[in-house]
């Protein structure tokens, strides 16, 4: 809507080009700036923490969010013109960018033109349907075409470039053959699997270049019309009854409904239509199909404290429950079931014998004082690096935890308060280490885990809430 508001007049088309032209080079430069300001800091407090042994970890994201918000916004602000008239008699024409259309632009259209060609002759002599990926690729050929009639619009008159309006309208004709297969491979998708937003997505697009294509061929467009239909096809995929979260959201409830009644086995794809609409509309959209009260459920799971992801799996576990889609899980896939192992006490802390309590969710710091002595911490992929100024660490691994955990559990060495719930001791979800005089415990109070029995050497998936680290000096 930016690059089109300015000009809705009839006689400015060369405004309207030179306005964009503005826009699309600030933003390739502001891109460029951007990228070097954040790559030069970034090394330079590299250089800084490694020169004097300081942990900058939090320091990179916060200097990129910076940047690419706040520096690259207002770079690219600061020179966008502000007399659009004086645009209107602007005729200068950078030579780069008709040597970028002409050198690179056009030539990877054409080779997009040429995989998609072949492709074509193959499936029509196997006697094939199309594949998926064929979509995007049709899509780069789309992109890499209209950039290219949109930059080089001003100089399609001059003598020595009759050539654009050739190419202009072979690319428009060799869009229709490959908007008919677009349309047949997504077809075929939506037919198996019903309306997605990518495929929602997919279809508008493909739709629109359709609409562009006749349009362009049967009137000699203005260049301003291609960003006004784009506008208007965005905005109607977005709001209303036919946008795309409406449409997916009725196909895929469809689609679980033939999964719920047929009893085809198809539990896998079923979960996941589950899971995608529990985190994208949550569970009240799903109220069709079950006469059980779906709100005071998802508004339960709101009020308790678990954290986003076991909420999340807990709300898709529940419904599958609700609709029955495990009464068609197949005997013979590899069985699993939850757990939950907790401490006798797990809303209370007890921290008789130590000297300091550090709660690590969320991990506020990235260097622990503890008197003279100062300790960086880390964690990645579960596991909590301590590490003292000499580079000395310690590795506390919560997979490693789960793993002894899971083999207790298996050779019932836990108490049972419930069907899935075990009761452990303080020691038996924690680890420690010592490091410089002092030992370091992380304490884990509560984990949720699935269990698969027959994969004995995969670490099962677990979720927790809470880690908590204590600290005691050693005598």
């Amino acid at each position: 809507m930016v690059s089109f508001a300015p000009f809705f007049s009839k006689n400015n088309h060369n405004g309207f080009w030179q306005f964009n032209k503005v826009l699309f080079l600030r933003i390739l430069t502001s891109a460029l700036y951007s990228g070097v300001l954040y790559i030069g800091l970034a090394l330079a407090i590299w250089a800084v923490g490694k020169l004097w042994d300081i942990h900058f970890n939090n320091l990179y994201l916060y200097i990129f969010v910076f940047i690419a918000t706040v520096f690259n916004s207002t770079f690219f602000l600061a020179g966008i013109p502000k007399d659009f008239d004086e645009l209107e008699k602007n005729d200068s024409y950078p030579k780069g960018l008709k040597i970028f259309t002409q050198y690179i632009l056009i030539p990877l259209m054409t080779i997009y033109l040429v995989i998609l060609c072949l492709y074509e002759i193959k499936i029509l002599f196997q006697r094939t349907l199309p594949d998926g990926i064929v979509s995007w690729l049709i899509m780069g050929y789309a992109v890499f075409g209209i950039l290219s009639l949109l930059l080089i619009y001003p100089i399609r008159e001059e003598e020595n470039n009759k050539w654009i309006k050739t190419f202009s309208r072979i690319f428009y004709i060799m869009l229709f053959p490959l908007l008919v297969l677009l349309f047949i491979a997504i077809g075929i998708r939506i037919g198996d699997y019903g309306v997605t937003e990518e495929r929602y997505t997919i279809v508008a697009i493909g739709l629109w270049l359709t609409f562009i294509a006749f349009y362009s061929l049967w009137k000699s467009s203005s260049i301003k019309f291609i960003p006004i239909s784009l506008c208007l096809f965005a905005l109607l995929s977005v709001y209303g009854p036919q946008s795309a979260p409406s449409i997916s959201l009725k196909s895929q409830i469809n689609q679980l409904a033939k999964i719920i009644q047929t009893k085809n086995g198809e539990r896998d794809r079923g979960a996941g239509i589950i899971t995608h609409i529990t985190k994208e509309y949550g569970m009240t959209a799903l109220q069709p199909l079950t006469k059980v009260p779906l709100k005071p459920i998802e508004q339960s799971f709101a009020n308790r404290e678990n954290g986003y992801y076991n909420n999340r799996w807990k709300r898709a576990d529940t419904l599958g429950k609700i609709l029955h889609i495990d009464d068609y899980y197949d005997k013979d896939a590899i069985a699993s079931h939850s757990y939950s192992i907790v401490t006798p006490e797990q809303s209370v802390v007890k921290i008789k014998g130590y000297d300091y309590m550090i709660d690590l969710m969320p991990m506020n710091a990235d260097s622990i004082t503890i008197e003279n002595s100062v300790f960086y911490i880390s964690e990645q992929w579960r596991t909590y690096t301590l590490r003292n100024r000499n580079k000395k660490e310690i590795r506390l691994s919560i997979d490693s935890l789960v793993t002894s955990i899971r083999t207790d559990i298996k050779n019932n060495r836990f108490k049972k308060i419930n069907t899935d719930t075990y009761v452990a001791t303080d020691s038996v979800l924690s680890i420690s280490k010592t490091l410089d005089g002092y030992l370091f415990v992380i304490q884990v109070p509560k984990i949720i885990g699935i269990s698969r029995e027959e994969k004995d050497e995969e670490l099962p998936s677990y979720y927790f809430n809470n880690v908590i680290l204590f600290i005691k000096k050693i005598d």
